[in-house]
Order: C-alpha cells, then structure tokens, then sequence
C-alpha cells in the first residue's frame, strides 16, 4: 500500500477507487504465476488508447489552428507512438511501480519498454474511470507539457529523414541525398560523418556511430536550418 501511496503522489493524482490503481499496474505475468482472479492490466491499456488518441487530436486541433489534416495526424502520431509514451512512463518511473512476474522482472529492452507502454495507457484509462476526462487529460497534458515544449519538433525527432524530404519537396521541389564523407575511429567502433544535400548543397552534417544515426543527424540539422530560412549554406565538393 505504502508503494501505492507513494505512486500516487509522484503522479499527482488520487484515486477514489484504489482497485483501478492495482489493475492499472498489474501485469498479465503477476497473474499468472499468483494464479489469481486479480485482473491484468489488458483490458485497460486497451481502452487508455483510444482516450490517448482523443485527448491529444484535441490538444493539437486547438493548438496548431493553421495546420491542415495530415499535419495533425503526423504530430498525433508521434505524441501516441509508443517510443513517446515510453519516454513518458520513464518520467514517472513507472516500471518500478509494476507487479510483475520474477521471469518478466528478468526481462530488458524491448520487453520492457512494451510492459511500460502498455502500463501507462492503462493508467490514463484507470484515471478517467476513477474521474472523469478532465482529469486524465490533465495527467497526460502535464506530462506532455513538461518532456516535449512543441510536438511538431517531436515528430521531426522522431522520424528526421521523412520530415527533411517533405520540406524540401515543399519549399525546393528535390529530395534530399545522403553522402558518406568519411569513416574513422576504430574498427570495432566506427564513427560515420554523413552529409545531406539539395541541388548539390550541403544542408546538414551528422556524425554517429551507425550510418543510419549519422544520416538522422544531418537531416535533423538540415531540417532546422531550412525552417529557418537561412542562406544557403555551401556546395558539397
């Protein structure tokens, strides 16, 4: 109880019904190896993702009043998707909130990120049984509020190279190419410098220890320096 207690002041937020909390918090794992009748947390994440997708269309409707459609399901998307939430959940150090199953406490990585993601959808829908809407948006507003000052630069983080070529396509008619200026380090540890350019023009540079990183890097450069409107910058040899 003590942990629940506890929990509840990290979020902010008090729960009538401290059932809804449990099952919030309970993994299809802890079930089953307690062979009890206490409910997983399934049925909510199920349902915490459909207000999800409610709340945050109408944070970005209201906000983005210019923005056509597919602009606001782009920015939508990336508030929802899954490494979003993550990252949210990780502020409120959720995991460690969980009741697991020992063999799914042993679990890193993906697995983990999955149990977290899932968790925290079923949080926001145990707040809005416990209250109301009102108060789940206002969990996650917070939340959103506090990790990201702006979801479209969310969504350029999140997917750098598809918002570069949309923007170049919009503003210079050309997709963007990706160079390998040069590899060094050492051969267990390579660092790859890759630039982007347009019409023969270096727009961004990145350097990172996979080609694939090194490229996001110079299309996240090239990206702000395009919305900035900056002149051109120089022709790649």
């Amino acid at each position: 109880m003590s942990n629940l207690e506890e929990f509840q002041r990290r979020i902010a937020y008090t729960f009538k019904n401290s059932s809804l909390l449990v099952e919030a918090l309970t993994h299809r794992s802890y079930s089953f190896e307690k062979k009890s009748d206490l409910p997983d947390n399934q049925r909510l994440e199920f349902f915490g993702d459909a207000i999800l997708e409610l709340i945050s269309s109408e944070y970005l409707f209201g906000r983005y009043t210019a923005s056509c459609e597919g602009e606001l399901t782009k920015m939508r998307s990336a508030m929802t998707r899954g490494e979003a939430l993550y990252e949210l959940a990780v502020k409120l150090d959720l995991d460690n909130y969980l009741y697991l199953g020992k063999g799914e406490k042993q679990l890193k990585g993906k697995n983990e990120e999955t149990r977290v993601i899932d968790a925290f959808e079923a949080l926001v829908a145990a707040i809005y049984l416990d209250s109301d809407m009102a108060s789940a948006k206002e969990f996650y507003l917070k939340l959103v509020k506090e990790c990201w000052s702006n979801p479209f630069d969310l969504m350029v983080t999140q997917n750098p190279k598809g918002s570069l070529q949309e923007l170049t396509q919009k503003k210079l008619n050309e997709c963007p190419d990706y160079h390998l200026r040069a590899v060094s380090g050492q051969e267990h540890e390579p660092i790859y410098e890759v630039e982007v350019c347009v019409k023969g023009q270096v727009l961004g540079l990145g350097k990172a220890g996979s080609r694939k990183k090194a490229e996001e890097l110079a299309a996240k450069e090239a990206h702000e320096l395009l919305l900035r409107g900056d002149t051109p910058p120089k022709k790649t040899s």
